[in-house]
C-alpha cells in the first residue's frame, strides 16, 4: 500500500563509541532486510552492546512478522489461509487474529473503504497495468464478488477463521508492516530499551526520548520530490516536521504509485466498493496514531474516503491526527488539509537532516 518512505528521520545525532562518554547513552542502529525493503532500527543505551542485544529482539520480530502474514512468501500463514477451502474453519496464530480483528475494525469504522480481503481486485489490476489494458467490467464484477470483510468470521476465543466466499483471499499490505513495526517495539522495550525508533518504508514508531528529553522528528517529504530533490522550482524538498514520542507516524504517498494505462495513471490503491482505483489527486496521507498497525490500515481507509468524510473519521478517533497532501494540478502548489491536533505536533523550523 505503500511507497515510502515519505518521511525523513530529522536532526539525529552520528552514533558515538562503543562505551557512552560521560554515563550519556549513545545511539545505536540497525538496518535489515526484510519484507521487501529495510527496516531500520535505532536505540540510545548506555553500551553498544547492550543496544545491539535490544536492536536484535526487534529483527526477530520484523522476521517473524514477514514469516507469517506476506503475500509473496508461499509458505507463509496468510498465503496458506488465502489458498485454503472457503467455509471451513482453519485455525490462524495470536498475532494473525490480531491483525484481522484490528482490520475489521477499520472496516466499520470506514463503512468498507478498508478491506483486506481485497486481493482479487489488487492481482486484477496488477495484470492489468503489466498487460497495459484496462480490465473490463465483467472482469471487475467478478473480482468483486468475492471481496467483502463481512464474509470474513473469526473466532477469537478458539483462534480460527472461515472465508465465507469461494475464491476468497486476503492481503495485509495495508497493515501487516505497521503490526511488524509494533511488535518490534514490544520486543525491545520488554528487552530493556526504553528509548528508541523503528521504521518501516513509511511506517515509523519512535518511544521515549532522546538524551535531553528531545522528542523524536519526523519530516514529512513533498511527495512530488523524487529522491529528496525539489518536484517544482518554487518547492522545498520538505513540507513539515512532527515532533513525536510514544506515537506512529505512517505517511503513504500516492503521487509517485501509479500504473499508467492508455495514458491516463491510475492509483496503485482500489476503492472496494467499487474494485476500481481512487482518485489520483490525493498526493500523500501522513497518520499519527498511538500504534503503528492502526495509522497504517487508517491511511489506506483515508485514501479511499471523500474528502469530508475522511476528517471526520479521523476526529472521532482518540488520539489520532492527519495531514493530507491534495494535487490540484501541475502549475498549482500542494494544499495540506491537517486535523485538530496536527498543527501542535509541527515543528516551527524544518531541521536539516536526514
Amino acid at each position: 500500500m505503500l511507497v515510502g518512505p515519505l518521511f525523513a528521520l530529522t536532526g539525529c545525532p552520528e552514533s558515538a563509541p562503543n562505551d557512552a562518554p560521560n554515563g550519556k547513552p549513545l545511539r545505536v542502529e540497525m538496518a535489515i532486510l526484510a519484507m521487501g525493503i529495510r527496516p531500520e532500527l535505532k536505540v540510545y543505551a548506555l553500551d553498544r552492546e547492550r543496544g545491539v542485544l535490544w536492536l536484535e529482539k526487534g529483527a526477530e520480530a520484523i522476521h517473524r512478522i514477514d514469516a507469517l502474514m506476506s503475500t509473496y512468501k508461499p509458505d507463509s500463514e496468510l498465503s496458506r489461509l488465502s489458498a485454503a477451502e472457503t467455509n471451513v474453519w482453519h485455525p490462524i496464530s495470536r498475532e494473525l487474529m490480531e491483525v484481522l480483528k484490528l482490520s475489521r475494525r477499520l472496516s466499520k469504522e470506514s463503512g468498507g473503504r478498508f478491506d483486506v480481503t481485497v486481493r482479487p481486485m489488487i492481482q486484477l489490476w496488477r495484470k492489468a497495468a503489466e498487460e497495459k489494458r484496462l480490465p473490463t467490467d465483467e472482469q471487475v464484477a467478478a473480482a468483486r464478488r468475492r471481496v467483502g470483510w463481512d464474509a470474513v468470521e473469526l473466532d477469537d476465543l478458539k483462534l480460527r477463521i472461515r472465508l465465507k466466499k469461494p475464491g476468497m483471499s486476503i492481503d495485509l499490505g495495508a497493515v501487516a508492516k505497521g503490526y511488524a513495526v509494533d511488535e518490534a517495539v514490544v520486543a525491545m522495550k520488554k528487552a530493556g530499551a526504553t528509548a528508541g525508533l523503528v521504521e518501516a518504508g513509511g511506517d515509523l514508531f519512535a518511544f521515549g526520548l532522546k538524551p535531553g528529553g528531545k522528542k523524536w522528528t519526523a519530516g514529512i517529504r513533498n511527495p512530488r520530490a523524487a529522491d529528496g530533490r525539489r518536484g517544482r522550482a518554487t518547492e522545498p524538498a520538505m513540507l513539515t516536521v512532527l515532533r513525536i514520542s510514544n506515537m506512529a507516524v505512517v505517511t503513504s504517498g500516492h503521487y509517485e504509485r501509479f500504473s499508467e494505462i492508455a495514458g491516463k495513471r491510475y492509483s496503485h490503491i482500489i476503492d472496494p466498493r467499487t474494485g476500481r482505483p481512487v482518485d489520483q489527486r490525493l498526493a500523500s496521507v501522513t497518520i499519527v496514531a498511538p500504534t503503528c498497525a492502526l495509522a497504517d490500515g487508517l491511511a489506506t481507509a483515508v485514501a479511499v474516503m471523500g474528502a469530508e468524510e475522511r476528517m471526520r473519521l479521523i476526529e472521532r478517533l482518540e488520539n489520532v491526527e492527519a495531514l493530507i497532501y491534495m494535487d490540484d494540478g501541475p502549475d498549482k502548489p500542494l494544499r495540506a488539509i491537517r486535523s485538530t491536533g496536527l498543527a501542535a505536533m509541527e515543528a516551527d523550523e524544518i531541521a536539516a537532516g536526514p
